[in-house]
Order: C-alpha cells, then structure tokens, then sequence
C-alpha cells in the first residue's frame, strides 16, 4: 500500500513525527520537496484567492480565513522566515528536490499598465485619477488600504491588483507591459512576468 501526505511541512519538527509514525509501521519514506521562490508563492497565493473568491480579500477576512486560499502576506513572510527545507538525515529513504515550473499562459492579450504608488489615497484623487483614466479610454485600479506594513496583496510590489485586473479581464501578463519610475514597481513586473518600461 502506498499513502501520499500532500502537506506543507516547512520545518523540521512538523516532519518528524510523521517519518516516525511511518517508520513505525515499516513504510519507506520518500520525500519530496517542491522548490519554489518567494516571488512564485506570492503569485501562486494570490491566484488561489482569486479562484477560491473571485476577488482579493481584505485583512480583516485573511485574518478571519482558516484555510488556504486566505493567506495573508505577512503569514508568507513569516513562513520563509522559520522555513527549514528538509534533509537526507531526517530519515527519508529518497528526497527529491524538485522545482516549481510555473505552466505558460496560452490565451488574452496584453495590457499596458501605468502605475504609481499613493499611500492613504483621498477620496478627491481617487476621483481625479478615475475621471483622468476615463478621458483616456483606460481603466483605474487602486489600493485602498492604509501605508506601513503589507496586510494586502494590492501593496507594491506585491502583484494582486495586476494578477487581478489579469483575470477579470482576460489579459495575459506575459505580454504585457508595467510602465513606472520605481524599482518597486519593476519588482512587481518581474514577479507576473511581464516587461517594464521606464515612465
């Protein structure tokens, strides 16, 4: 008989009691070890909300969230920070490492995204920028969340508004373009694979 344990085991203690119970039983271990970038569990969190929800929750519901598709960026961050990748001496008859090769997207055009960053927006900018985006045929997007800390996916450069925009509307990001003047936001273009162009 053969069982599959599909876990999230991100250290040392979480892994042992079970390849203790299996050794107890006679089974033979096997592990296998997803490698996969910070920068891709990002994406790869963000995509799961937006399939689960149809849209990117707020703090206050990822914090309420108990399962997979509402984690917070913070409970990423703090899971990189105590990850321990396993070893060949944690009693694993084979460990394979194997890394995360994200599928190309097949279908959408692209878009050209202009983007800035302003914290603790006004209601008056808010309206500003979405008649200015109207005028111009384009859509307006924001973060309506507070500065300090990330406690959204929508803070730069984090990616949920373009990963967001990209499936409601169909877009593919691979072939499109992320136009601002900061580092941050060339981050952000890196990490959804699409080009960056200098405002």
């Amino acid at each position: 008989m053969k069982l599959v344990l599909d876990n999230t085991y991100t250290t040392r203690v979480q892994r042992h009691d079970a390849i203790a119970a299996a050794h107890a039983s006679g089974a033979i271990v096997r592990g296998v070890w997803i490698d996969v970038s910070l920068e891709d569990a990002q994406r790869n969190v963000i995509e799961r909300m937006l399939s689960a929800h149809g849209r990117l929750l707020e703090p206050n519901e990822m914090a309420r969230m108990k399962d997979p598709s509402g984690i917070a960026p913070n409970v990423l961050f703090r899971t990189l920070r105590d990850l321990e990748p396993p070893s060949d001496d944690e009693g694993f008859a084979s460990l394979e490492r194997v890394p995360f090769v994200r599928k190309p997207t097949t279908h959408g055009e692209g878009a050209r995204f202009h983007v800035g960053w302003q914290p603790n927006a006004t209601d008056a900018w808010i309206a500003e920028m979405r008649s200015k985006a109207a005028k111009d045929g384009a859509q307006f997007v924001y973060c309506t969340h507070e500065g300090g800390p990330p406690r959204c996916w929508c803070r730069p450069p984090l990616p949920g508004l373009l990963l967001a925009f990209a499936e409601a509307h169909g877009v593919d990001l691979a072939r499109s373009v992320v136009i601002s003047s900061t580092t941050v936001h060339r981050k952000m273009a890196e990490i959804v694979g699409a080009r960056f162009e200098e405002m």
